[in-house]
């Protein structure tokens, strides 16, 4: 590839990003122009993914794996916790980041589309204030919607995780079993515990029955106060966000993947860069934040339409930046090869042509 070619690459990718994120919110999730080209001839390593928890925010992510599948990139390792479990599943059970992309897409358009208009703000007719903790039940009856309704995510969960071609882990929390210590106390409680040093475990989905699997994926996905815990292997588990929403380590320790990606779903969540065992961790975060001030209820369960073709349009914008960053060496030393290769071949050209001479 010619630097002319490298350059017009580059500049197509970040026309395309640009595109869409600068444009009104679209119609239909995910439309906007031709998708960038894939970055061909270039030698790239498979990538680890790892997905952040954040309940709605996750949408973002669909944006950012559309833009990973469409540049080429291999992800042959996948993390998750809370919604980030459940979109690697998804995408775990796929192929390629292309079909993976694609069906990934396709589960939040099905379960957005049970959602009706955009929540309503604080203060809003038939919006419950926080005052004290006898009305939180009734904010999160306001705020839920399909969501909460029982079954919906185990009935989705069972619709789209269906197997797994690639190894995924999931994080839960070893959360007190509810019925000893009691409903209303046990998630306080697992937040001392948190506190005093308890840590969430990885949980390998490839290296369970599909049942056990799935119920891994609820476990991650059981926020406090709105999802029961689930029980495990003789155990009771809860959302990994208490204490490893960002579960980089378990790709680090079961993989030899290089780089990593990690989408995140806040702009400054911080989590231990320690023991990355030399290896590169390559960062998507949202540019513009993902929770409107004093909304952060409404930002975890807004699964409506609108927001999921908001976000996952930014998600696809914030990692084209990153994605060209990371491209940029990568496609300089192969400039640099395709060179030195077309100039050897000259000069044996040129050898050939006077030795038959």
């Amino acid at each position: 590839m010619g630097e002319t070619e490298e350059g017009g690459e580059l500049a197509w990718l970040g026309q395309a990003a640009a595109e869409i994120a600068d444009r009104p919110l679209p119609a239909a999730p995910l439309a906007g122009p031709e998708p960038p080209r894939p970055i061909a001839d270039v030698d790239l390593p498979p990538i680890g993914l790892v997905l952040a928890g954040g309940g709605a925010k996750g949408a973002y992510q669909v944006g950012a794996v559309r833009l990973l599948a469409e540049v080429g990139l291999r992800a042959a390792g996948f993390a998750g916790t809370s919604i980030g479990a459940l979109n690697a599943a998804v995408l775990a059970g796929q192929p390629d980041l292309t079909s993976g992309a694609a069906v990934l897409a396709g589960t939040w358009r099905e379960a957005t589309s049970a959602a009706g208009t955009a929540m309503a703000p604080p203060g809003a007719e038939g919006v419950v204030e926080v005052g004290d903790l006898d009305q939180v039940g009734s904010l999160l009856d306001g705020l839920g919607g399909h969501v909460l309704r029982p079954g919906f995510i185990d009935a989705l969960v069972e619709r789209h995780v269906r197997g797994f071609l690639h190894p995924v882990w999931v994080s839960a929390f070893p959360a007190l079993d509810p019925e000893i210590v009691g409903r209303h106390w046990a998630w306080a409680l697992d937040g001392v515990r948190v506190a005093a040093g308890v840590r969430c475990e990885w949980i390998g989905l490839h290296e369970r029955g599909l049942a056990d699997a799935r119920t891994a994926v609820l476990a991650s996905a059981a926020l406090p106060l709105l999802f029961p815990p689930r029980r495990l292997d003789g155990g009771v588990y809860r959302d990994g966000w208490y204490a490893d929403n960002i579960p980089a380590g378990a790709l680090l320790a079961h993989t030899d993947l290089d780089p990593i990606f990690v989408v995140h779903l806040s702009t400054g969540e911080l989590w231990d860069h320690r023991d990355l065992r030399g290896r590169s961790v390559l960062e998507i975060r949202p540019s513009r934040p993902l929770t409107p001030p004093g909304r952060t209820f409404a930002a975890l369960l807004d699964f409506t339409p609108r927001r999921f073709a908001a976000l996952a349009a930014l998600g696809y914008h914030d990692a084209a930046g990153v994605v060209r960053r990371w491209l940029g060496p990568r496609l300089a030393t192969h400039r640099l090869r395709t060179t030195v290769m077309r100039a050897v071949e000259a000069v044996a050209a040129l050898e050939n042509h006077d030795y038959e001479m």
